[in-house]
């Protein structure tokens, strides 16, 4: 079975930043200028619901960054990158240079098993940068380091800093003690020596905050605002602002004022912006003049999906639509159109209410609620659904009020009455335009979408 979804692998993130294949490249490029406008300490957050794309936003960020910094011309997609099309075009657009900075990610849900974040962010910088060899070779950073180090380490296991560089690719060093006045004069010479020399500032982008233990996630907001508060660094928190409420809340109590306890930490927050929904469908196979996938468009677009959401929608419609034979065929009696409409016009409506309210998807499938059906079909969308619908001596109505002039709103609901809410008889049938319902049409329909039908091609 094939899987849509688009995991944020190196290679997925550095493959849709130089295709655009979610079409967000634009944005993602302004927010690069709004951060190379930036100084002093700040820290933004870019908000987003869950399974929005944040990860993948802030990973293309710090591919960009790193670019436009020498420091990591060695790496290997630098020169691809940089050389993009479209980048390059956007700079000479704008007639500016991007200053050199280092950017570094930091996933705080993978961290969040650690007793203190402080030496976990000073891990990351470290490693990301390649700068474990340097520092060994560095007696002056390697004291700084134990300066930061020491005082979240415990004393009685020995620790110095050979061990704890060592330890950096185990990731097996973190221990909290009482903490040392000191510490954020040693964070701030730690960062001026990562800085000398390779960039102007550090960017450090945290993801999954609001995926955090409670306690985690307030203790490193806390430690951050107390440590690693410093010029020359920026924060881009990637979260789900609703989330981190609940989060803090559950750490503080529910009288608590999370609002205004984020407000301490965030002085910008940005709404994520949304994907390309009709480019991305085309990115994973879905014909762009295809029926179903331009009934399927709107749905995602109805029910507001979420990136990771129209994955989802996309593997199920894949498998319940385009692998069945009914839709691979061309219908010639009316028993089939009425399977091949209900395939294409109907089963992607089924799926999008069950992912997105069932509530209103049982109503849909109980026969009350075709408010959706004609929703999705309104305005433009008509053409989509026209076919089968009418006698070849009928026609929607014009205003000419012709005899066999037929109002769409009442076809429409008439056919989605005779799928859902139909006479139980053994006898029933109806023939709607040039298609035949009839007792079983329902239950076809549910196993199509269910994944039940033996006309589906696994």
């Amino acid at each position: 079975m094939e899987s849509y979804e688009l995991k944020d692998t190196d290679d997925n993130i550095l493959d849709t930043l130089l295709h655009d294949s979610i079409s967000r490249n634009q944005s993602l490029y302004r927010f690069l200028d709004m951060l190379n406008t930036i100084d002093g300490s700040v820290s933004l957050a870019v908000n987003g619901r869950w399974g929005t794309g944040k990860t993948f936003f802030v990973k293309q960020a710090k591919l960009l960054l790193e670019a436009e910094n020498p420091f990591f011309e060695n790496r290997p997609y630098y020169n691809e990158v940089r050389n993009n099309s479209s980048w390059k075009k956007h700079k000479a657009e704008i007639g500016q240079e991007f200053a050199p900075v280092l950017p570094v990610y930091y996933d705080a849900w993978l961290n969040d098993n650690a007793t203190d974040p402080i030496l976990s962010i000073v891990y990351e910088i470290i490693n990301q940068l390649d700068l474990k060899d340097e520092i060994k070779g560095k007696p002056e950073f390697k004291e700084i380091i134990k300066g930061v180090a020491i005082p979240f380490v415990e004393k009685k296991t020995g620790v110095n800093i050979e061990k704890f560089l060592d330890s950096l690719e185990s990731k097996d060093y973190l221990e909290e003690i009482s903490t040392q006045q000191h510490v954020h004069e040693r964070v701030e010479e730690f960062i001026t020596n990562v800085i000398k020399e390779r960039g102007n500032r550090l960017v450090i982008f945290i993801d999954e905050l609001d995926r955090c233990r409670p306690d985690y996630a307030v203790n490193l907001l806390e430690r951050i605002k107390h440590y690693f508060s410093n010029e020359n660094v920026t924060y881009v928190f990637s979260v789900n602002i609703d989330e981190l409420q609940h989060t803090i809340k559950r750490f503080y109590g529910d009288g608590f004022s999370s609002t205004e306890y984020l407000d301490r930490f965030f002085d910008l927050t940005i709404d994520i912006p949304m994907i390309d929904v009709d480019k991305y469908f085309n990115s994973i196979c879905f014909a762009s003049n295809d029926l179903a996938s331009s009934v399927c468009k709107i749905v995602v677009s109805k029910l507001d999906f979420s990136m990771r959401q129209a994955e989802r929608f996309a593997k199920i419609i894949k498998i319940a639509i385009y692998n069945n034979r009914f839709y691979k065929n061309n219908p010639v009696w009316s028993e089939d159109r009425a399977k091949f409409f209900m395939m294409a016009n109907v089963a992607p409506l089924i799926i999008g209410l069950r992912m997105a309210d069932i509530k209103k998807y049982r109503k849909f499938i109980d026969g009350k609620e075709a408010s959706f059906m004609l929703e999705v079909y309104e305005g433009d969308n008509k053409d989509l659904v026209d076919h089968f619908m009418l006698k070849k001596n009928e026609v929607f109505k014009t205003g000419n009020n012709a005899a066999n002039e037929v109002d769409f709103n009442q076809r429409l609901t008439e056919i989605y009455e005779a799928i859902f809410d139909y006479d139980k008889s053994n006898s029933y049938q109806k023939e709607i335009g040039l298609m035949t319902f009839d007792k079983n049409s329902k239950a076809w329909l549910l196993n199509v979408i269910n994944l039940f039908s033996l006309q589906i091609e696994f």
